[in-house]
């Protein structure tokens, strides 16, 4: 008994600097005055750390605790030694910066106007020496060229005038500077060669409006040249189902449940009655290898590239049976990366990424404490019941993702609903099966001339297949154009803040008021299994 009161004094010890911490993080950001760094980062892994001991996760918080040991050598090891770098070897010369915008913004300089620009990935040289940077600030006197410079790569030079540090990042103030964009986004360099093969070959068979939808789905390409293509792109922004021209959590999702299926069916039909290698976790693991060679050939894309770490983590707590919740899978794989790169934070992809997949994990909690039918649901019933969850995903992901697409693009749109309903299952059971075995076929043709009968054979399939889903995308656009508004937000962000904060209290209040009604029904399901990660079926049997 004293061992336990003990333990939850300790517990309670625990979660005293994680509340503190949070009220003070809510503070400081509801003021305005609060700007992600390493610092901060360092903070919040420390709360985290504590707040998963006191969730008895000692293992994870190992895990999270481990994490920061990257970040602080960064932070107290190398950025002060680039910098006094910076200030002997410069000495007024020129610097060279390139780097990936992650913000922009117009500054007031001692000598007139001028922009500030948060870098990532960032690269300086001066006196003939390189010094890579994960993130990077660059204050210079200049006018504002492009509105939407996000994720573009910039290139900029001028005679430095400051150098220092400012939260947690290295800070270059430039005098006479001159700065330009590349001509294209910029992406993962590698198999760039084998990408633009795999495109090329594509179009050969397929026209502008099908090759405009295979670039971007099957191998993370979007193709802006043609006006066909752009008209395509427009039609499925305006319906609302813009994230499925990208490689992200769906098509990875898919990708994952495709392969395991796939693989399933052949170990029963040439391994019957054995084990061992053969096991599902063996093809779990296969899988995932798998699923990492097909980003390692798209380039890695960020969007794959954040859904695979996600994936990974998810299968690894699953092998080890640690049963995560995904919340704090969500959490963890959201601090790896900024870890790694702390102004990924400022990615409009990775916010967008990481508040749709929250909103998922939520949707599927609501959906699962739901009364249970007594006996076997029909054939019928299952399908009605796939199509209430696909609703219910899609309210609370256009819920959480309004405000940033708002504020992004100027524009909101219903026809998310009609849209996610019809074209996600089209994704998942005709289109990305059939992009994958013409992806598969080029791959065996790759090296010989186009025009051999089983190529023509399976693109002329997903010309049809893909064209009856541009048809479908365009006659939903066309239908509903009314539901189309345009709506263009200016938020603060601690009007951000209030409305998710007011958004999960209104959530967390919905589950209570639920179960309590179900509970008193006697029709609920126990919240001890849901506790345990048993399924609410096997706990009432």
């Amino acid at each position: 008994m004293i061992k336990r009161v003990q333990l939850l004094r300790w517990r309670h010890l625990c979660w005293m600097p994680f509340g503190a911490g949070s009220l003070w993080f809510s503070a400081e950001a509801l003021s305005g005055r609060i700007e992600l760094g390493a610092p901060l980062l360092l903070a919040g892994v420390g709360l985290g750390a504590a707040w998963l001991i006191g969730r008895r996760l000692i293992p994870l918080a190992v895990v999270v605790a481990l994490l920061a040991v990257p970040l602080a050598y960064r932070q107290f090891v190398r950025l002060p030694a680039i910098e006094s770098a910076l200030q002997e070897e410069a000495g007024g010369g020129y610097l060279r910066i390139r780097g990936t915008v992650r913000r922009q913004e117009r500054i007031t300089l001692p000598g007139g106007s001028g922009l500030r620009y948060l870098l990532g990935e960032a690269e300086v040289e001066s006196g003939g020496r390189r010094f890579a940077l994960p993130e990077l600030e660059v204050r210079f006197p200049g006018r504002l060229r492009q509105w939407r410079a996000r994720r573009r790569e910039v290139r900029i030079g001028g005679y430095p005038v400051g150098i220092g540090r400012e939260g947690g990042r290295l800070a270059l103030t430039l005098a006479e500077a001159r700065y330009h964009f590349a001509a294209e986004p910029t992406g993962g360099r590698s198999g760039e060669w084998l990408r633009r093969a795999l495109a090329d070959r594509a179009g050969y068979y397929l026209p502008n409006a099908t090759h405009a939808v295979y670039l971007p789905i099957l191998l993370g390409v979007r193709d802006t040249a043609s006006p066909e293509a752009r008209r395509v792109t427009g039609a499925f922004r305006r319906v609302g189902v813009a994230h499925l021209f990208a490689i992200s959590g769906l098509h990875v999702g898919l990708l994952f449940l495709l392969l395991m299926a796939v693989l399933h069916g052949i170990s029963a039909l040439t391994t019957r009655g054995q084990g061992g290698l053969h096991s599902r976790q063996a093809m779990r693991i296969g899988v995932t290898a798998l699923i990492w060679a097909y980003i390692a050939l798209i380039g890695f894309p960020v969007p794959a590239v954040r859904a695979a770490v996600m994936g990974t983590m998810v299968v690894w707590s699953q092998l080890w049976g640690t049963r995560t919740p995904q919340v704090y899978v969500l959490v963890l794989t959201a601090l790896l990366m900024l870890l790694v790169a702390p102004s990924q934070l400022y990615d409009l992809s990775f916010q967008l990424s990481f508040l749709a997949y929250l909103f998922v994990v939520l949707a599927i909690r609501l959906w699962e404490r739901r009364p249970r039918p007594e006996r076997r649901r029909r054939w019928w019933s299952a399908l009605l019941s796939g199509a209430a969850l696909n609703l219910l995903i899609t309210f609370w992901i256009t819920l959480g993702l309004w405000p940033v697409l708002a504020a992004a693009f100027g524009r909101v749109s219903l026809l998310v609903f009609a849209g996610n309903l019809l074209m996600v299952p089209l994704l998942s059971a005709v289109v990305l099966p059939s992009g994958l075995l013409a992806l598969a076929t080029s791959l065996f043709h790759l090296g010989s001339l186009p025009g051999r009968w089983a190529e023509r054979a399976v693109f002329g399939w997903l010309d049809w297949v893909l064209g009856a889903w541009v048809a479908l995308v365009r006659l939903i656009d066309e239908a509903g154009a009314a539901l189309v508004f345009r709506l263009e937000l200016d938020w603060t962000p601690r009007a951000f803040i209030v409305y998710y904060l007011t958004l999960l209290l209104a959530y967390a209040l919905l589950v209570r008021g639920l179960d309590r009604r179900w509970n008193r029904r006697g029709s609920g399901p126990d919240r001890g299994a849901l506790r345990s990660g048993d399924p609410p079926s096997a706990a009432g049997s």
